[in-house]
């Protein structure tokens, strides 16, 4: 919880890119605008307001960020339809060609995007990954867990947090 605290202050300080606007001022979590690698469109978190967002940060050299993915893919077909957004955050230093090959390679069916080192000080600082946060319908924190982290453990939380 003392990161959530720490990226919530980090966020307000950093302005810019990362502070939510007087519109989406009820949402929690430090606010972001970036390019899809996909389709090239911006997202912004605080416009995912009302849905379960689940933001992975993770590398296409980590063994367990890539154990984790297939998980995601799965939760992202299965519980899209009921509410939940999953967001890649791509900590990758080699450029968007290498990401958009390992995402075509996985079958990735989630928004990914390159993150810069403002948006991972902006979450506490990303010690470790995959490093994954569990954001509820107003961005508020409902988990965090750093290492590969079993599909059914993101499962049960992400349908209690569908459930609120």
């Amino acid at each position: 919880m003392r990161r959530f605290f720490t990226f919530l202050a980090l966020g307000l300080l950093l302005g810019g890119s990362l502070a939510a606007s007087a519109a989406d001022s009820a949402y929690a979590s430090p606010d972001f605008t970036l390019k899809d690698l996909a389709t090239g469109k911006g997202i912004t978190l605080s416009h995912l307001k009302g849905k379960v967002v689940l933001l992975d940060f993770w590398a296409t050299w980590c063994p367990p960020c890539r154990a984790e993915i297939p998980h995601l893919v799965d939760l992202s077909r299965e519980l899209k339809p009921k509410g939940l957004r999953i967001l890649g955050l791509s900590v990758d230093q080699n450029g968007p060609a290498l990401v958009k090959g390992f995402m075509k390679n996985f079958g990735i069916n989630y928004p990914v995007m390159l993150c810069t080192p403002a948006i991972a000080q902006a979450y506490g600082g990303i010690d470790g990954i995959p490093a994954t946060f569990l954001l509820g319908k107003h961005g508020e924190l409902l988990g965090h867990w750093v290492g590969y982290t079993d599909a059914q453990v993101f499962k049960d939380a992400i349908k209690a947090a569908l459930a609120k």
